[in-house]
């Protein structure tokens, strides 16, 4: 009697941790998905490319369903500060 007793406490208490373990991992993944899921309805799509003396024009149009902000650019791994315009 007093075996079985200790079984079920001991059984409890695994599938009480097990019932924690299981739920903080879904609590992880839940942040990262929703955030995923916002980059996917952003699209932005180049449309034209002008070099000129003053510099490089970029024509880029947002064509997704998330209002997106291009604050920099890349060129050769350098940063670059850029003037956004509409």
């Amino acid at each position: 009697m007093m075996v079985m007793l200790i079984t079920v406490i001991l059984a409890s208490a695994v599938y009480y941790w097990g019932s924690s373990m299981v739920g903080g991992s879904q609590r992880g993944v839940e942040a990262p998905m929703n955030v995923n899921v916002q980059r996917l309805s952003e699209d932005l799509a180049i449309e034209t490319v002008e070099f000129g003396g003053e510099g490089i024009k970029l024509h880029v149009r947002n064509t997704g369903s998330t209002p997106s902000t291009v604050d920099a650019i890349y060129v050769n791994d350098e940063r670059y500060a850029i003037t956004p315009q509409t």
